[in-house]
């Protein structure tokens, strides 16, 4: 018993460790896209063509929307882990 307790544990651990990963992407993507839009402006200031730039900054929205769905996904994967364990697990927002 002992070990499936264990187990289960590292398991939990496990995917504490991708949830974080998974939010320093997002946080990551976010940081990208402000960025990129920041420029954008800039470079709309300046009269220059933004067209690629806007191209660009919509890809790195998808990304951003895919990196968010990857984070829920694993949160809920998390939280339902947690619910269904006999421990405690604290879930990161």
């Amino acid at each position: 018993m002992s070990s499936d307790r264990t187990l289960r544990r590292e398991e939990a651990l496990r995917q504490l460790e991708l949830l974080a990963n998974a939010n320093r992407q997002v946080s990551e993507s976010e940081r990208i896209v402000a960025e990129w839009s920041a420029l954008i402006g800039r470079m709309r200031a300046e009269g220059r063509d933004v067209t690629v730039a806007c191209d660009l900054l919509e890809t790195l929205k998808g990304n951003l929307e895919a990196r968010r769905s990857n984070r829920d996904l694993i949160r809920q994967i998390v939280t339902d882990g947690a619910r269904a364990s006999p421990q405690p697990v604290s879930v990161p927002a």
